[in-house]
């Protein structure tokens, strides 16, 4: 034993570094490279040289406007939270167009697209009509981090307003552009979670989501954040979505705790909806219900009655494969009251994270998604953006994860497949390393995955204008 050791020590001493090539696709390594020299010191990681990318972004911020009230406190945008402070905000683009388009990642079609053509003649109308623009996603655009500035874009420029699609309880990374609250005695329910045995039906509706309250009665509130946009704040409708309702309820509205609106729903095995109009934009705003058992509340929508209306909807923890396990009878149904003018579809960070050899799999299971997508709005275009750049630990840095280009070009393979477009978020952002800038510049959170608040805004910027560059 001792002699096949010595040997086996003495061939790994003198076997090249680089192996031996047996031929052009075989190349014999030593295991363990005893020859290989030791260093105390990791190389050093570069990252990528993107200042023409970052440097952009001054212009964006010397552009917004802020009027902070007297106890108000510098914003952190370090970290995903939202600081206790009233700041109302306006933004103008124009100036800084120049300056963004020079950067301008331009949206990939597929042969013979019509390059949305069906959506911008949508948006040349809705002076006198609604369009919707529903934004799935992963907890990358969870918060309103970049459907948010996406929203104010859009609607500074054709027009609409309020925050669009809410659930019926505050999500757990809430958003700022509506104060929301509710009753303790909510439970929720979600596709994208562990599946609950003791649900029998997969009618979730379109945010893949809804709540119950336990009998008899329960209350979700609405008010004015500080930290909204002006066009966010000037909805005018409220429109309850809800099903699967086995007995009767009543609702009630309230404006300052001022009772302004009553009425008792009938039991219904269908989605339906109900609604109620404001004179005048309230500040606050709650609405009740009572019932011996409770309806699923799938959605609430605070929109205009014309213009864009941009919806946040973030899927946590969610590979965006969940889409097909949704009733579809049902979805078309909520579908038919919400008619869609495009998708935007950001999933990503959870398909990376499972390190694979190859996604094939993860390519024919989006092409499943996108072909369900379509059945609900067949009318609709679908954007696909790519994954963003996500970093690992090598060294004394961090490095883009191998399987990051790997989801990307499975994902633009779907989308093509499927007759969808595709924007490349990666090399928007700077591409191969890029993340670790994003992070040092305080528009990225530290687990090199997530943008904060900060960096959602130029995501969404930069998002916006590739969508307008196809305006004809």
């Amino acid at each position: 034993m001792l002699i096949t050791a010595a040997i086996a020590i003495g061939i790994a001493l003198l076997f090249p570094a680089d192996g031996i090539s047996i031929s052009n696709d075989l190349r014999l390594k030593f295991h363990l490279n005893l020859s290989a020299q030791k260093t105390d010191t990791a190389p050093t990681t570069q990252i990528a040289k993107i200042d023409s990318i970052i440097n952009q972004f001054t212009d964006i911020e010397d552009d917004t406007v802020q009027e902070v009230t007297q106890n108000a406190v510098t914003e952190i945008v370090t970290i995903d939270t939202q600081p206790n402070c009233e700041i109302k905000t306006t933004v103008t683009t124009k100036p800084a167009q120049k300056s963004i388009n020079k950067n301008l990642q331009r949206i990939e079609f597929p042969e013979d697209s019509d390059r949305f053509k069906t959506f911008f003649g949508k948006l040349k109308n809705c002076s006198s009509s609604k369009v919707r623009i529903l934004h799935y996603g992963d907890s990358q655009i969870e918060g309103d981090r970049i459907t948010g500035y996406l929203r104010n874009l859009m609607q500074k420029r054709f027009g609409g307003s309020g925050p669009g699609l809410m659930p019926a309880t505050p999500p757990i990374a809430k958003s700022s552009a509506v104060k929301h609250t509710a009753s303790n005695n909510w439970r929720q329910y979600s596709i994208y979670q562990k599946k609950d045995t003791s649900l029998h039906h997969s009618a979730f509706g379109i945010m893949g989501y809804f709540g119950r309250f336990t009998p008899e009665s329960a209350w979700i509130e609405f008010s004015e954040s500080g930290q909204a946009y002006r066009s966010v704040r000037n909805f005018t409708q409220c429109r309850v979505y809800y099903g699967n309702a086995n007995t009767d309820f009543t609702v009630k509205g309230y404006i300052n705790s001022n009772l302004k609106w009553f009425e008792e729903i009938e039991p219904t095995a269908d989605t339906k909806m109900f609604n109620w109009d404001f004179e005048q934009v309230p500040k606050r705003f709650r609405i009740e219900f009572e019932g011996i058992e409770s309806p699923d509340i799938y959605a609430i929508t605070l929109d205009s009655p014309t213009g864009v209306a941009v919806d946040n909807l973030p899927f946590r923890g969610s590979k965006g494969t969940e889409f097909v396990k949704l009733n579809l009878a049902q979805m078309k149904q909520m579908g038919r009251y919400l008619p869609v003018g495009l998708i935007i579809y950001e999933f990503g960070v959870n398909a990376v994270a499972n390190n694979s050899r190859n996604y094939n799999y993860y390519e024919e299971n989006l092409r499943k998604q996108l072909r369900y997508l379509k059945k609900v709005w067949p009318k609709a275009d679908i954007l696909i953006v790519g994954v963003s750049d996500m970093s690992e630990k090598n060294g004394d840095g961090y490095v883009t994860r191998p399987s990051v280009r790997k989801v990307i070009e499975a994902q633009r393979n779907a989308a093509f497949a499927e007759g969808c477009a595709f924007w490349n978020l990666y090399e928007a952002m700077g591409g191969y390393n890029s993340m670790p800038v994003w992070v040092n510049s305080h528009m990225a959170q530290k687990d090199y995955t997530h943008f904060n608040r900060e960096g959602g805004h130029r995501v969404a910027q930069m998002l916006f204008d590739a969508i307008m560059a196809e305006e004809e």
